[in-house]
């Protein structure tokens, strides 16, 4: 299975989710999009607001490569 290593920047959004509040870049190996956005989640605690309808944290793509060996 091919493996890509994703750039990206995380952003966490205020408590409304109508601004962002911050931005940390991270690189995670993943296979595709979907497990980018599971482990973004997991590694920064991201919560849903089901009110609100939106999460509390999201990213966005920098730069992707595939990762050799």
């Amino acid at each position: 299975m091919t493996t890509y290593r994703w750039a990206i920047s995380v952003r966490r959004w205020d408590h409304y989710g109508q601004r962002v509040v911050s931005r940390t870049p991270a690189a995670i190996d993943a296979k595709d999009k979907d497990e980018v956005t599971v482990k973004v989640r997991a590694m920064f605690n991201a919560t849903y607001d089901d009110f609100r309808k939106f999460w509390s944290h999201d990213w966005t793509l920098q730069s992707v490569e595939e990762v050799t060996g």
